[in-house]
């Protein structure tokens, strides 16, 4: 497994840290036991008001230290336990992995783990083995670790309060995708050219004969080294090309890869086979479309019959919007070159397009008898629209424009639907007379608002 996911894989474990606690607890228990006889001493000497107490007074502290932890950690369980049902019944399951890897959560169940093993050590330093003094320097740490525990769980105990709520919820959603479209796609789109390079991919990729590698395991692809991929094509002069995208899901024996011109031994196809992770869970470190799943997954739960809380999905929509505002304004990169500038890896990569229709049309639909929903939609996309560069995106934002339209034109008499209706003209009216001045679609497009979804999806490769 590369380094990264490894990493990653480890950063999400609830295990992890509460380990590394109960260890160091372990050792920073057995250390100031038996530095009680050295500098411990003078320490405890220099301040006999804070550490000086007889064995029995230990013992008893300790004693109510165990048992008062215990009761504190399996109440902080409990919370973690509520509420990860809470989020994944009133949210959404994959919400629930943001939760398992905040680092406040898992600092706090270190903390009392590594108390409890802290408290034990030390108890049975002093009931094991007979002791002419107490190990009062870890007794007075006993007292330190105690007090930070109590305000840990407090800090837990807010922590939880806020992370329940749905616009806290979203806004780590939103700042986790941010840094994915910041890390994944770097460079900032260069209108058109990208168009066009895409295009040159796909001809210089068509006249080459293709080898398979097959996948090993199924699974869903998390992670693909891009720099692994071009040094093996480098060194074998071929060109390596990802037969799925981050995110996809492909099925053991389905093709993986493709190498140009030669077939890989068996030793280059598992080195090809390690620079893609492929694993059980759709993951968001390299896909952004996973984290626009889940703000989409929130709005439909609060739009769905049972919770019916349109506020819920207008803030989804206001976060979807800076999303794809940051998107819009990257450049989607699929070709890598080597230092001479040869194509060596192709890796499709999710598309702003893709992205957008998946976020508008299910919402649209969802909220078709919501006149804010509607009208938080077109808001969203008449900004976009002034953002979007490549005719692409120009398309794509139209064509949901005419379906939120289209949705708002079918409004009975609601509250609130008049003003929907007037946005709804304003905006078609914006569209239109942009695309009057040419730059968006073309007559025959603006007659037919749908043939905008006739470039939604494309991939190259």
């Amino acid at each position: 497994m590369h380094p990264r996911k490894t990493f990653e894989a480890v950063r999400s474990s609830p295990w992890f840290v509460p380990a590394l606690f109960a260890c160091g607890s372990i050792a920073l228990a057995l250390y100031l036991v038996r530095a009680q006889d050295g500098w411990g001493s003078a320490v405890t000497a220099a301040f006999p008001r804070l550490f000086a107490m007889s064995m029995e007074d230990a013992r008893a502290l300790l004693s109510s230290i165990t048992a008062g932890v215990l009761a504190v950690a399996g109440v902080t369980f409990s919370l973690a336990a509520v509420t990860l049902s809470l989020l994944a019944t009133a949210y959404t399951p994959r919400v629930v992995r943001s939760f398992m890897r905040s680092l406040q959560t898992q600092i706090t169940l270190g903390v009392l783990v590594g108390l409890y093993v802290y408290a034990l050590v030390v108890l049975r330093a002093l009931t094991s083995t007979p002791m002419q003094r107490v190990p009062e320097l870890a007794m007075g740490v006993a007292w330190v670790y105690v007090t930070v525990g109590l305000v840990m769980f407090l800090v837990f105990t807010h922590h939880i309060a806020s992370f329940i709520q749905s616009s806290t919820i979203i806004s780590d959603v939103l700042e986790e995708t941010l840094q994915v479209i910041d890390d994944v796609f770097p460079e900032p789109r260069q209108g058109s050219e990208d168009d066009a390079r895409n295009e040159a991919i796909e001809r210089a990729c068509a006249p080459l004969a293709w080898h398979p590698v097959i996948a090993s395991r199924a699974g869903y692809i998390q992670d693909v080294d891009v720099a692994a991929l071009v040094r093996f094509a480098r060194a074998e002069d071929t060109v390596v090309r990802l037969e799925a995208r981050v995110g996809d899901f492909v099925t053991e024996g389905a093709p993986l890869l493709a190498v140009a011109r030669v077939s890989p031994d068996a030793r280059g196809v598992k080195r090809l086979r390690r620079a893609v992770s492929v694993g059980p869970q759709w993951t968001i470190e390299q896909d952004p479309a996973f984290g626009t799943r889940q703000i989409v997954d929130m709005a439909l739960k609060a739009l769905s019959p049972g919770i019916n809380d349109p506020t819920t999905a207008m803030i989804c929509i206001d976060h979807l919007s800076a999303l794809l505002h940051r998107l819009a304004e990257r450049r989607v990169v699929e070709a890598h070159c080597c230092a001479s500038g040869k194509l060596r890896a192709v890796v499709p990569r999710v598309q702003f397009e893709e992205i957008l229709e998946g976020a508008v049309s299910e919402i649209c639909l969802a909220g078709r008898e919501q006149p804010r929903v509607l009208g938080r939609l077109l808001l969203m996309l008449q900004a976009l629209a002034r953002v979007a560069v490549p005719q692409s995106q120009l398309r794509a934002v139209h064509a949901q424009i005419a379906e939120v339209t289209e949705q708002v034109d079918r409004l009975g008499p609601v509250p609130g639907g008049a003003r929907v209706v007037a946005l709804a003209a304003k905006v078609r009216g914006e569209v239109w007379g942009a695309q009057g001045r040419g730059d968006g679609l073309s007559t025959g497009d603006r007659d037919d608002p749908g043939s905008g979804e006739r470039l939604v999806g494309r991939r190259a490769g």
